[in-house]
């Protein structure tokens, strides 16, 4: 029997060898018995018991995927055959798979960081999770991560570190280019793969605004802190960007204010000689053919000139609400990023995506959606993530001296332990007359002007 595992999928295919005899009865199908071992208790795996999984397949066919299993445990199975006179004894020996693994979930905590210094730096991060605060290490224990790493504030990332083969959260960058600008990326690495790369570590502020116009029967009053996270989680899927940075930034109702265009149907009747029109509009609650009336010049408007919260009266006649302005911020995206960001969000809505996710998500509430022009990146130019170079440290060695001779030494000295964080360019030195008792006096400066360790 040979238990085949699909890699990063909860999908396990089994096969095995059909008995090398049927008992004198044809074969009617297999049956299939399973265990499951949460993946901390491995080691008495192999001592768990099997239960019934399938008590018969039903076909002949020596092969069966099973789609259900889940991820952080590892399983076990093993086959009996039937006939018209029963079943067979089970395989003498199961399979076990490796644990069952998706990739880890996207690290949703932008890296930082830390301490950074002319030639190095320290990047901190955090363990990926779900949405939900649950660990996203895809059911399989982390195996380290991998770094990604852009120069200069442009351009693509680039694999740095493939594998840290550690799950400490930090690594101390050394090699560095003092004042230069370094951006990194982190992805966390499980039996199954790779997960998707973090936010970028970038010192750039950016983030996307947009106000979308969300047409239909959704009011401020309705659309509740639920409905807002419905609207989120749509977004976040239709462009691709973490639940978790996208914010709302303010909701408010849109008024009709184009009586035309908003008049369902005018109905004028004549009744004791009097006009009266009949404007049937969206009502401020959200829900349409609403009958409100209004009378024309021959009659009074005082009876239709009160205001409520819902909807409001100008030249006698009442505003309806026909949708909801949603300002969205999209947080945590690097300079970079953010016009891909601000691009998709643009087609999402010119392609209609995003209002089919929303409807998907369950608010089909919403008829149409817009994005009336108010759709920007904010940010600000990134700063260096190294600090500017300072002076090379002194070398701890004394300079020495030979070739002594008539009005010349030839002078040997050893190159600095550090250079701060640029290259010595050349050196600087201080020639001592008449030194007595320790004490320099008269002393006249000389500059070399390379780098060789001798003068």
């Amino acid at each position: 029997m040979v238990l085949d595992l699909q890699s990063a999928s909860p999908t396990g295919i089994v096969t095995w060898q059909a008995p090398p005899t049927t008992g004198g009865s044809d074969l009617l199908g297999y049956v299939i018995q399973r265990r499951q071992t949460y993946r901390s208790d491995v080691a008495i795996a192999a001592s768990s018991p099997m239960e019934h999984y399938v008590n018969n397949t039903g076909n002949l066919l020596q092969s069966y995927t099973s789609n259900d299993l889940s991820t952080g445990y590892v399983y076990g199975f093993r086959i009996a055959a039937m006939n018209a006179m029963g079943t067979s004894s089970f395989t003498s020996s199961s399979l076990s798979t490796d644990i069952v693994a998706t990739l880890p979930t996207q690290i949703l905590t932008t890296p930082t960081i830390v301490d950074p210094k002319p030639t190095l730096l320290t990047l901190s991060w955090v363990e990926p999770v779900q949405n939900d605060g649950s660990s996203g290490d895809g059911g399989s224990d982390l195996l380290g991560y991998q770094i990604f790493i852009r120069t200069g504030g442009t351009g693509v990332f680039e694999n740095f570190i493939s594998n840290t083969n550690s799950t400490t959260l930090n690594k101390t960058i050394t090699g560095l280019i003092a004042n230069n600008i370094y951006e990194f990326k982190v992805s966390a690495i499980n039996a199954a793969g790779v997960g998707e790369p973090s936010l970028s570590s970038g010192t750039a502020t950016s983030f996307v605004v947009s106000q979308l116009a969300m047409l239909g029967s959704e009011t401020l009053a309705s659309f509740t802190t639920e409905r807002q996270d419905l609207f989120r989680e749509a977004l976040a899927l239709t462009i691709n960007v973490p639940m978790a940075h996208i914010i709302i930034v303010s909701v408010k109702n849109i008024l009709d204010t184009d009586r035309r265009r908003r008049m369902l149907r005018r109905v004028i009747v004549s009744e004791n000689g009097d006009e009266e029109e009949h404007h049937i509009v969206v009502s401020g609650h959200g829900t349409s053919g609403s009958s409100h009336s209004s009378h024309s010049s021959h009659s009074s408007h005082d009876s239709h000139d009160s205001h409520d919260s819902h909807s409001t009266h100008r030249h006698g006649r009442r505003l309806a609400t026909v949708g909801i302005t949603i300002e969205v911020n999209i947080t945590g995206v690097t300079a970079s990023d953010a016009g891909s960001t601000n691009a998709a969000m643009q087609t999402s809505v010119s392609d209609g995506t995003l209002l089919a996710n929303v409807g998907t998500a369950g608010l089909s509430t919403f008829t149409t959606a817009t994005l009336p022009g108010n759709s920007t990146v904010v940010e600000t130019a990134p700063t260096a993530t190294t600090a500017p170079p300072v002076a090379p440290l002194v070398s701890s060695v004394a300079p020495t001296f030979a070739d002594v001779g008539s009005g010349r030494i030839t002078l040997s000295w050893a190159a600095p332990t550090d250079n701060g964080g640029n290259e010595v360019t050349g050196y600087k030195i201080a020639a001592y007359l008449d030194a007595k008792e320790g004490k320099f006096q008269n002393f006249v400066f000389f500059f070399s002007s390379n780098v060789n360790n001798s003068k």
